[in-house]
């Protein structure tokens, strides 16, 4: 369970850096 938690906060933090990169 925290194995896909974990999983799914860094994906989120990777799309949220490329979003904001990409505006940037």
């Amino acid at each position: 369970m925290k194995h896909i938690v974990r999983k799914l906060i860094t994906g989120t933090a990777t799309v949220a850096l490329a979003f904001s990169i990409g505006i940037a």
